[in-house]
């Protein structure tokens, strides 16, 4: 853009160049053609000065007249055409000046205009730079917290396992693991169902539509999560109805930890067999079974 302006500057500045010189060549012209005029005459001077002492001396007043009217005339012309020139010569100066000053205030608005974004361009990089080192140094002091978190967890987990005493070997090892043990008594004799620790597995719709909820059923969505532990509790299902005095044991503890012996458990239990009738695990004449056991 400051490229075009500077060209259509130039081109201005010659264009009156032109026309200025083209007046001052026709004036010059003129001048020149009055001089060779004066340069004629020059040699009628004093003949004209003859001619008017010779009209003063006939008294000829008319003819004197016209002779110093014609010689006047002729001096004044080169004055005026003079300064005619010179005019016209002040006018180009003027004329080109002036273009000069406009075209070159509209190079001075543009280089404005790129000094303006050259200095935001500065500004903004200045900015991002000043950024990226604030987040240089935020990361560093960010990494330097989270080394100290980790020694300190380190350290912790050291003071952690120095507590205590060693643990010597042993062959055997008493755990307790929540497990259900449920007896379903009917007129032909009970039965017993051990649930071991396990996860819900999805149950599919085929298991869904099978028939009553039995422990078949039961144990098609609960994954075991220790197969060796799921057959010891089987173990204890055999055991049970092997030998009277161990089951007639795990009655009393049966009944002592049963969770329908409370009322908060029982409302419990309800609330959760209505939701497995809602999911439709479970019929609506199996839920009104269900919730009728006491």
């Amino acid at each position: 853009n400051i490229k075009k302006i500077q060209v259509k500057r130039d081109e201005n500045i010659t264009r009156i160049a032109k026309n200025y010189t083209r007046k001052l060549r026709g004036l010059h012209q003129n001048r020149v053609r009055i001089e060779r005029i004066l340069e004629r005459l020059s040699t009628t001077v004093d003949r004209c000065d003859l001619d008017i002492k010779s009209c003063r001396d006939r008294k000829d007043e008319a003819g004197e007249f016209q002779l110093c009217q014609k010689l006047d005339e002729i001096k004044k012309k080169i004055p005026v055409l003079n300064k005619e020139i010179e005019n016209v010569e002040d006018a180009k100066k003027i004329e080109v000046s002036r273009a000069r000053i406009n075209l070159d205030d509209r190079v001075n608005e543009a280089m404005q205009v790129i000094h303006d974004i050259e200095a935001a361009k500065e500004a903004r990089v200045r900015l991002e730079e000043q950024e990226m080192a604030d987040l240089e140094k935020m990361t560093s002091s960010i990494i330097k917290q989270i080394d100290n978190l980790i020694k300190a967890k380190e350290v912790s987990l050291n003071e952690i396992d120095e507590m205590g005493t060693q643990e010597q070997n042993r062959n055997w090892v008493i755990a307790y693991l929540t497990v259900y043990f449920v007896c379903y008594e009917t007129e032909v004799g009970k039965r017993y169902v051990v649930y071991p620790p396990s996860t819900i597995s999805s149950m599919g719709i085929k298991t869904k539509l099978k028939g009553v909820l039995g422990g078949k059923k039961m144990k098609s969505f609960l994954q075991s999560r220790s197969p060796a532990i799921a057959g010891l509790l089987d173990r204890l299902v055999d055991l049970t109805q092997e030998n009277p005095v161990f089951e007639k044991e795990i009655t009393k503890a049966g009944i002592k930890a049963n969770i329908l012996r409370t009322t908060e458990l029982r409302v419990g239990v309800k609330r959760g067999i209505i939701e497995l009738k809602d999911e439709n695990w479970i019929s609506e004449s199996q839920c009104e079974v269900l919730s009728k056991l006491e």
